[in-house]
């Protein structure tokens, strides 16, 4: 209750989250010797996301609506949530954090893929060690999803 007390606060509309029992999950971000970075994440409540709880979003998404959709809960659900969205018009947008393994349909629905360089290695399958590599390996992923 503490976290739908302070979303209040700042006038962020609570009426549609839910409260379930368990704990909350948690990530670490974490910055190595060597320039790279890794990730700890624990998932608690999250994934008690479902997809009933989608569809009691339904009627509330309209063509040119804005949906963000990150992989913290159910990947399911989370794919089933972008095919509500975009068969209703919307536009979306996936920030690919943690990196789980995805459904290439997936990436092609979604307007916007945001990732940061841990997401883009396991998404490429490829070390990124600089700027051409990620230039490069962009490339190639824009094409696999492009492609009809």
């Amino acid at each position: 209750m503490f976290l739908k007390g302070e979303l209040q606060k700042y006038c962020v509309c609570t009426d549609y989250m839910h409260t379930v029992h368990g704990k909350s999950g948690m990530s670490v971000a974490q910055s190595l010797y060597d320039g790279g970075v890794r990730a700890s994440v624990v998932r608690g409540a999250n994934c008690s996301v479902n997809t009933e709880m989608i569809n009691e979003l339904e009627e509330l998404i309209s063509p040119g609506d804005i949906a963000v959709f990150q992989l913290e809960i159910p990947v399911s659900v989370t794919e089933y949530g972008i095919r509500q969205c975009k068969q209703k018009g919307a536009f979306v947008i996936l920030n690919a954090a943690p990196a789980v393994p995805i459904s290439e349909e997936i990436l092609k629905l979604a307007d916007v893929f945001v990732f940061n360089e841990v997401e883009a290695e396991f998404y490429c399958h490829h070390v990124i060690d600089g700027k051409e590599t990620a230039l490069r390996e962009i490339r190639k992923m824009a094409k696999v999803v492009n492609e009809t």
